[in-house]
C-alpha cells in the first residue's frame, strides 16, 4: 500500500531510523539560530544550546517554564497575539526583545508555525529565533549617515519612498519605478494614485503616521496596469520630523514585495496536514477524545505513566482506564460543558480536575487533567482535547502519613522490575537495605547475601565505572541516573539490564532494573523523533542541506529550493557539493577531511547555469553565510554524509557595505579637512577622536593625542582659560545655551602658547552623546592684534616719554644752566651743577631703557630657566646696590618657561623701580618664587612708601602713566610670555606699608633646545 515501509530487514530498518535521527538531532543542535518548541499550555518542552546561550541560561533552565516568563510587558503583549495566531493554525514571523538572564534585552525576529496533528488538532507550537543584535546596530549607524542616504536609498532591493504631509510622493528609488513602471511618473502624484486607487486606502499605514506621529505598517495587494492583484506588498511608514519643532513634516514609506513569502505561507499551511507530531519529550499525557469519550489519540508519554503502548490505548473508552467515581466526575463536567455550548460560553480549561486512572498493571494513578473542546470551523464541539499530569508523588507528599505500609509493601513486591532499596548511614556509606522477588530472582540472591551491608563490598565497582560514586550522587542531589548494568562471568556477557537510581526519600534511594529486551520501544521513539524533525526541517527558514558521505544531495527544504531558485528537490537530484562552482577547492578539500566549514560567500548564479549544475530561475549574485558539518556518527566510524544550513546575509551585507562606505567618506572628509575636529565624551572629558590636522596642530600623532588622560587633556588648556572651556562643553551635553564661537588658549606639545577660536555641538559617538568641537588657529591673528596694540602702547609711551620725562628733564637742565649763568662763581654753584648733572643721567637712563627692548617684538620665544633667572638677576643687584637689603626665597627649581633675552629686564626694572621710589635711608627688598597652578609665580616686594589703592589697578595703564617707563617694559615683556602682571600692598590692607608687584608665567614641560645654563 503507498505509505508503508518497504519490506526490509529489521536490523536495516533500525539502522536506517538511527541514521535519521542523528541527521536530524545534529540538525537543531548546530543549528546557528535559536530553537524552541511549547505545548498548548504555552510551557518550553525544548530549547536548543543556541537560543539558551542568547539569554544566558542553559537548556534545563528554560524547559517546563512558560514562554511569557522570559519577555517583559512590552513584549508580551507582541508574544501574546503571536502565540494566538497558532492555536488558528497560522505561522508567523515577528520581532521581539526577549529579557536575558542579566536583565539585559536580546532582539530578534522569530519565525514561529504551528504543531498539529494528522487529524489537524493544535498541539503546540514552535519557532526558529534568529539573534538581530547586529543588524540593529547596523539600522542605527545607517540613521546616523543620513548624508549617504541618496546612495543608500537607490541600492535598497525593496521600494522606498518619500512623503510630504499630504502624501503627496516626493521622490521614490529605482525599485519604487520599477513595480510602478505603469503609473510613471510617480513624483507629484498621491500615494494611492500610485497603487491604482482614486481615494486613500482603508488602513493607510501613512495616514496613521501622519496622525499618531509613530512608525505604521500594513499589508497591500500589489496590481498592475489593468488593477488586476498580481502580488502582496508590506507597506511600513516612518515619520519625517522638523529637527527643532518635532512636527511630523513627511513620511518614509518602504515597501517590501512579499509575494513570494505569502505564497509560501499558503504552501506550509497546506503540507501541515501532512506531518504530525510525535511529543516524545513531553512529561504529560495529552490525549484527545470524541464526544462518546473514546481514545482517538495520545502521545507516548502514557506509556511512561500507564503502562499501554500508544495502539494499546488509542480506541479504548476513558471508563476503561478511569475508576467509576473519577468517570462519574467527568461525565458531570462534560455535561454541564454541553450545555454552556448554545451560550456560546467556553468549556472552563482553567479548572483541574483530579481523576484517578488504572495503569496497565492495576494500580490506580491520580492525575491532574486539564481540557477543552475541539471544535470544528462553525465552533461546534467534535472532541475533548486534555493534558493529564502525574501527581502521584505530590499526592503520596500530601498522603504521606496515611499511606500504610502494606500497601507500599503490595506494590514493591509485585512490580515486575527488580528493585533494590538502599540508604545513606552516618558515614555516607549507602546500605543495601532490601529487594523485592523480582531483584531477588534476576541475581539469584539471598537476603543474606546483601541485606544490610555496604554497596561498595557487595557491587563490584570496576576501574572506569565509578558506580558507586554516581549511586551517591543521586541521593545527595536527587538526580536520576540512568545506565545499562552488563554483569559478566568468566569473560562472557551473563546477563544485562537498563538500571534507573532515582532518589525516594531525603535518605533513601531506589535502583530499579529492568530487560534491555524493551529496546522495542526504541524502535518507536527514533520513528517519532523522525516525523518530528521532519516537520521541523521542512519549515526553518534556513536553508538546510543533507548529502551522504559522497556528496550527493539526499534532502533539502524549502528555503533551499527558494535559494537555488528550483521548485522541488528533483529539480537537485543529481547536485553534488564538490561539484559546487561556488564552493572554494580548499573548503572542499577540508570537509572530505572531516573538518566542519563555515564561511561567508558571493554566491554567483551565472555560475551555476554556466556548468549547467541545475536549472535556476534566479540571476546576479546572493551573499549567504554557509555552516558544513560533517556528520560521522555511524558505529563503525565512518561518515553519515553532511549537513549543511546556509543564511541568506544578502540585506545585512548589503547594509554593513553601505555603512562601511559611508564611514569611508565620512573618515576621508574629516582626515583631510585642513581644521582641527574633535569629539570629547565623558566626564572628566576624554579623547574620543582626533584628525590629523587637530593633532599636527597641537605637535602630537593622533595616537599620542586619543591616549591621553583627562587630566593631561585639561592641562594642554591655559589655566586661565580651562574652567571656562570645560564648563561650556558640560553646558553643549546638557542642552543649556552656549556662544556660537569662543576662544581658548592651548600649549602645544614643545611648550608654544596657541590660541584657537572653537565651534561646538552635541553629537552622538559610538553610541553615546558626545560634543563635536572644530578649532581654527587665531594665534598669528591674536599676536598681530598684540603686536598692533604692544606698538600703539609703546609709541604712546615714547611719545610720553618724549613730552613728559625727558621734557622734564631737560627743563631741569635748561634751569639749572641758565641759573648758573646768572649765579657763576656765586654760592649754590656746586647744587645747581649736580642737578644738571643727575637730570642728564636720568634722561640718558631712559632713552637706554626704551632703546634696549626696541626688538621687544620680533626676538622668538625659546625655553628658559626661570629660576636660573632669578638667581643670577638678584646676585647682580646685591653687588650693584650695596646700601639695599636683599632677601630671596627661590622654591621651584628647573621651572621652565617660554622667554627671549628680555626676561633679566623685566626684574631689573621692577627691581629699580622698587629702589628708586623708596626714599628710607634702608632700604629691603623681598624677592619669593613659587610654583602656581600651571605655571610660576615671582613677588618682588619692598618697604617704602607703598601704593595708593586708587592707583594699583592704573599702575599698569600705558594711557594713564602712572607707572615709570620700567613698569610698563616690563608689562610688555610678561604679556608677550603670555603671563601677567599687577600690584598689591605687601601688607593686606595697609597701602603705606610697603608694595608688591606679581608676575605669573605659564609653565612649558617640552625642551626642544638648550637652555643657556645646559650650554655653560
Amino acid at each position: 500500500m503507498p505509505g508503508e515501509l518497504p519490506d526490509v530487514p529489521h536490523e536495516e530498518r533500525i539502522a536506517s531510523l538511527e541514521e535519521e535521527s542523528i541527521r536530524y538531532r545534529a540538525l537543531v543542535d548546530s543549528m546557528n539560530d535559536g530553537f524552541g518548541v511549547i505545548d498548548k499550555g504555552g510551557r518550553l518542552t525544548y530549547v536548543n544550546a543556541r537560543w539558551a546561550s542568547m539569554l544566558g541560561y542553559e537548556p534545563n533552565e528554560m524547559v517546563g517554564h512558560s514562554l511569557v516568563s522570559f519577555v517583559d510587558e512590552k513584549n508580551r503583549a507582541i508574544l501574546d497575539d503571536n502565540v494566538r495566531k497558532r492555536t488558528k493554525g497560522l505561522p508567523s514571523q515577528y520581532e521581539l526583545e526577549w529579557s536575558s538572564k542579566n536583565g539585559k534585552l536580546v532582539p530578534t525576529i522569530v519565525s514561529g508555525a504551528p504543531l498539529v496533528g494528522e487529524n489537524g488538532l493544535h498541539m503546540g507550537s514552535y519557532a526558529v529565533i534568529t539573534d538581530i543584535t547586529e543588524i540593529r546596530h547596523i539600522e542605527d549607524a545607517l540613521r546616523e549617515n543620513e548624508r549617504f542616504l541618496s546612495s543608500v536609498f537607490s541600492s535598497i532591493q525593496d521600494g522606498i519612498n518619500i512623503l510630504d504631509s499630504d502624501r503627496m510622493i516626493l521622490r521614490v528609488n529605482p525599485t519604487m519605478e520599477q513595480w510602478y513602471a505603469h503609473a510613471m511618473p510617480l513624483v507629484g502624484k498621491k500615494c494611492y494614485e500610485a497603487h491604482g486607487g482614486s481615494a486613500p486606502c482603508e488602513k493607510c499605514p501613512a495616514a496613521i503616521t501622519l496622525k499618531t506621529g509613530k512608525a505604521a505598517s500594513g499589508i497591500v495587494p500589489r496590481r498592475d496596469a489593468s488593477g488586476k492583484e498580481i502580488g502582496w506588498l508590506d507597506l511600513h511608514s516612518f515619520p519625517l520630523r522638523d529637527r527643532e519643532t518635532g512636527e511630523v513634516t513627511g513620511i518614509i514609506g518602504y515597501v517590501r514585495d512579499i509575494t513570494d513569502r505569502r505564497l509560501a505561507e499558503e504552501d506550509l499551511r497546506e503540507s501541515e496536514t501532512r506531518y504530525r507530531l510525535l511529543a516524545e519529550h513531553v512529561k504529560d499525557i495529552i490525549w484527545i477524545t470524541d464526544l462518546n469519550l473514546i481514545m482517538t489519540f495520545v502521545t507516548p508519554s502514557v506509556e511512561e505513566h500507564l503502562g499501554y503502548t500508544v495502539s494499546e490505548i488509542v480506541g479504548k473508552s476513558l471508563e476503561d482506564i478511569m475508576t467509576p467515581e473519577s468517570m462519574l466526575l467527568a461525565k458531570r463536567t462534560l455535561v454541564e460543558a454541553m450545555a454552556a455550548v448554545p451560550e456560546n460560553l467556553e468549556y472552563d480549561s482553567n479548572v483541574a480536575l483530579r481523576l484517578e486512572l488504572y495503569h496497565k498493571n492495576g494500580r490506580r494513578i491520580v492525575m491532574e487533567v486539564n481540557r477543552s473542546f475541539l471544535r470544528d470551523d462553525d465552533g461546534t464541539p467534535i472532541g475533548i482535547i486534555g493534558v493529564a499530569r502525574n501527581i502521584a508523588e505530590r499526592i503520596r507528599a500530601e498522603d504521606a502519613l496515611r499511606e500504610s505500609e502494606a500497601k507500599f509493601r503490595s506494590i514493591f513486591e509485585s512490580i515486575p522490575l527488580g528493585m533494590h532499596l538502599l540508604r545513606l548511614d552516618e558515614d555516607g556509606d549507602l546500605i543495601l537495605s532490601e529487594v523485592n522477588p523480582a531483584g531477588r530472582h534476576m541475581f539469584s540472591m539471598d537476603d543474606a547475601d546483601f541485606v544490610g551491608k555496604k554497596i561498595k563490598d557487595v557491587v563490584p565497582d570496576p576501574p572506569g565505572s565509578e558506580i558507586i560514586s554516581h549511586l551517591q550522587n543521586v541521593i545527595r542531589n536527587g538526580s536520576t541516573w540512568l545506565t545499562e548494568d552488563v554483569i559478566q562471568e568468566n569473560d562472557e556477557v551473563k546477563s544485562a539490564f537498563q538500571v534507573t537510581a532515582f532518589r525516594a526519600l531525603p535518605e533513601m534511594m531506589v535502583v530499579a532494573y529492568s530487560d534491555l529486551t524493551e529496546r522495542r520501544k526504541a524502535e518507536e521513539a527514533l520513528k517519532a523523533s523522525e516525523e518530528k524533525f521532519r516537520q521541523m526541517f521542512e519549515q526553518s527558514p534556513i536553508g538546510i542541506e543533507l548529502f551522504d558521505a559522497d556528496g550527493y544531495l539526499v534532502d533539502a527544504n524549502r528555503a533551499v529550493f527558494e535559494l537555488w531558485g528550483v521548485s522541488s528537490l528533483d529539480d537537485l537530484r543529481e547536485f553534488n557539493l564538490f561539484d559546487d562552482p561556488n564552493l572554494p577547492s580548499m573548503l572542499k578539500e577540508k570537509i572530505r577531511r572531516g573538518e566542519s566549514v563555515r564561511h561567508e560567500v558571493d554566491f554567483d548564479y551565472g555560475k551555476v547555469a554556466e556548468v549547467g549544475q541545475y536549472k535556476t530561475s534566479r540571476r546576479g549574485t546572493a551573499y549567504l553565510d554557509v555552516n558544513i558539518v560533517p556528520l560521522g556518527l555511524k558505529k563503525d566510524g565512518s561518515l553519515v554524509g553532511y549537513l549543511s544550513q546556509i543564511l541568506d546575509i544578502t540585506e545585512k551585507t548589503e547594509a554593513i557595505m553601505a555603512l562601511r562606505e559611508s564611514e569611508e567618506k565620512y573618515r576621508m572628509l574629516v582626515d583631510s579637512s585642513l581644521q582641527g575636529i574633535a569629539i570629547l565624551q565623558g566626564d572628566p572629558f576624554r579623547l574620543s577622536f582626533a584628525n590629523p590636522a587637530l593633532a599636527n596642530t597641537f605637535g602630537y600623532s593622533v595616537g599620542e593625542l586619543l591616549n591621553l588622560q583627562p587630566s593631561e587633556l585639561e592641562h594642554i588648556v591655559h589655566y586661565e582659560d580651562r574652567a571656562t572651556i570645560f564648563q561650556r562643553f558640560r553646558d553643549i551635553l546638557e542642552g543649556r545655551s552656549t556662544p556660537d564661537h569662543f576662544e581658548a588658549r592651548v600649549t602645544r606639545k614643545d611648550g608654544e602658547l596657541l590660541w584657537f577660536e572653537l565651534t561646538a555641538g552635541k553629537v552622538t559617538y559610538a553610541g553615546e552623546p558626545a560634543v563635536q568641537a572644530a578649532f581654527v588657529d587665531v594665534t598669528d591673528r591674536k599676536k598681530a592684534e598684540m603686536n598692533i596694540r604692544t606698538a600703539n602702547e609703546r609709541s604712546n609711551l615714547y611719545l610720553d616719554i618724549l613730552g613728559h620725562d625727558i621734557t622734564n628733564q631737560m627743563q631741569a637742565i635748561l634751569g639749572g644752566a641758565a641759573l648758573l649763568r646768572h649765579t657763576a662763581g656765586g654760592p649754590g654753584v656746586s647744587e645747581q651743577l649736580d642737578q644738571i648733572l643727575e637730570s642728564a643721567e636720568k634722561c640718558a637712563k631712559i632713552i637706554t631703557k626704551v632703546k634696549i627692548t626696541e626688538d621687544l617684538m620680533v626676538v622668538p620665544l625659546s625655553p628658559r630657566l626661570l629660576d636660573d633667572v632669578l638667581r643670577k638677576t638678584v646676585e647682580t643687584m646685591t653687588s650693584k646696590h650695596k646700601d639695599v637689603k636683599f632677601v630671596s626665597d627661590i622654591r621651584a627649581t628647573e621651572a621652565t618657561i617660554q622667554a627671549d633675552k628680555f626676561l633679566e629686564h623685566i626684574f631689573n626694572n621692577v627691581i629699580d623701580n622698587a629702589i628708586e621710589k623708596n626714599p628710607h635711608d634702608i632700604k629691603k627688598v623681598w624677592i619669593n618664587m613659587s610654583e602656581s597652578g600651571n605655571g610660576y609665580e615671582v613677588n618682588i616686594e619692598d618697604n617704602g612708601p607703598g601704593i595708593s589703592t586708587r592707583l594699583k589697578p592704573k599702575l599698569f595703564d600705558t594711557s594713564r602713566r602712572f607707572g615709570g617707563v620700567g613698569l610698563h617694559q616690563a608689562k610688555h615683556i610678561v604679556e608677550k610670555y603670555g603671563g601677567r602682571i599687577e600690584a598689591y600692598d605687601r601688607v593686606p590692607g595697609q597701602p603705606g606699608r610697603g608694595a608688591g608687584i606679581l608676575m605669573w608665567f605659564p609653565k612649558t614641560t617640552h625642551r626642544n633646545q638648550k637652555l643657556p645654563s645646559e650650554m655653560m
